[in-house]
């Protein structure tokens, strides 16, 4: 057999790493800027801004933070407090969380054992104790953002992402979400978004209002007669006072938190990093008054990143400085539903039954740990599709 010169041809080499970003305004939903890549031109290119990419952490305030704040919320409207359950993973049991999920909740970052194993860890390799929710999400703690998601469960989760508009998530069959490692650690069968992410975080300076995505307003021809119309449509993902916290809490990753270089002139932005397993995609998700943007960077066929998601917050925070209007506005007033008691706020009601946790006498003990070599600046995360994932959570 003879193949001549012409009979195939090799596609032209795609730069590598990668990286998408979309800027949505908030509260219209119009798509503001979208790269879908770098280092190509012409027709016919793949768009990374419209396809799925594991999130790492940056799914916390979407199905961890901002769940828990929600389902507080709902039951203190029906007079309820949280019938919090002890899973008997860790040495806090539900201590020191309160009658309800609050950004003061006292969570111990400490071992968790699921199964016999240790899991999951800490970009530090260690544990720092007892820390407040909002001090947990400032952080990325791993260990917290699980006990929280045991709690808030899975099926309450995976509701709230598909609220925020994320449209790959798996609930159903042998191979899905529904387990802490993909909705409270974003080690997703499918992954997520840079499109959905951005509409998902602009939800939160819009007073828990997703609006879906508008690529044109109005399209017309040469006579101007009008040929198609484009209008966002609504969805309410939170409460306003809720979005209110979660925005509060957001913007504080940025000034308090891991994510400083995220920061813009004129504004206080808001927003979370994520890191996979082994640095195959990092990400930042976040926001201003007027405008919410997630930028991915990773490579297309998953090689290990020389940088952790800091730079993504870095690349992130250069890109909005140059933006004006991302520098200018304001957040929305505080909601009449939310009190500020101390230096926190609460939904009302919410700030009823707070605990207050005493952390018990230490005890020498030899601990355990695995070793992981996938250990990440902040995630240990691992796809839920992968056999070695974390370990199925049960009762969650």
């Amino acid at each position: 057999m003879v193949i001549k010169a012409d009979a195939y041809s090799l596609n032209e080499k795609t730069i590598q790493p990668q990286a998408a970003m979309v800027i949505v305004e908030v509260g219209t939903g119009k798509i503001k800027a979208m790269v879908g890549g770098r280092g190509s031109s012409g027709s016919r290119l793949y768009n990374r801004a419209l396809n799925p990419r594991q999130p790492g952490s940056s799914i916390k305030p979407l199905a961890v933070y901002g769940a828990a704040l929600q389902k507080s919320f709902d039951y203190a409207e029906k007079g309820e407090t949280w019938p919090l359950v002890d899973y008997k993973h860790d040495k806090q049991g539900v201590k020191g969380y309160g009658d309800y999920l609050t950004a003061s909740s006292t969570i111990v970052d400490e071992q968790m054992t699921f199964n016999g194993r240790v899991w999951p860890k800490n970009a530090s390799n260690s544990f720092s104790g007892p820390v407040s929710m909002r001090r947990g999400l400032q952080q990325s703690i791993n260990t917290v953002a699980v006990k929280i998601q045991l709690q808030v469960g899975n099926e309450y989760s995976a509701e709230m992402l598909k609220k925020f508009g994320l449209t790959t998530i798996v609930t159903k069959g042998a191979t899905s979400d529904m387990n802490s490692a993909a909705l409270a650690l974003g080690g997703l069968t499918n992954g997520a978004i840079p499109l959905e992410m951005a509409q998902a975080y602009a939800s939160f300076p819009n007073g828990g209002i997703r609006q879906s995505s508008v690529a044109y307003t109005t399209v017309t021809d040469r006579h101007g007669k009008v040929l198609l119309k484009s209008k966002s449509k609504k969805t309410k993902v939170m409460d306003e006072g809720v979005a209110f916290i979660m925005t509060d809490m957001l913007r504080t990753v940025v000034s308090h938190g891991i994510a400083g270089a995220a920061s813009v002139s004129g504004v206080q932005s808001g927003g979370k990093t994520g890191t996979t397993n082994s640095n195959y995609d990092i990400w930042f998700d976040g926001f201003t008054p007027n405008y919410a943007a997630s930028l991915w960077i990773g490579t297309d066929v998953n090689i290990k990143l020389s940088s952790m998601s800091g730079m993504a917050a870095r690349l992130w925070g250069r890109i909005m400085n140059q933006v004006p209007q991302a520098k200018t506005g304001k957040y929305k007033s505080m909601p009449s539903n939310v009190i500020r008691v101390g230096s926190e706020y609460y939904t009302k009601g919410t700030e009823k039954g707070r605990a207050t946790y005493v952390q018990p006498k230490p005890v020498t003990e030899n601990q355990d740990y695995d070793e992981d070599d996938d250990a990440t600046e902040e995630d240990g995360t691992q796809s839920s599709s992968s056999s070695t994932s974390g370990p199925t959570i049960p009762g969650a």
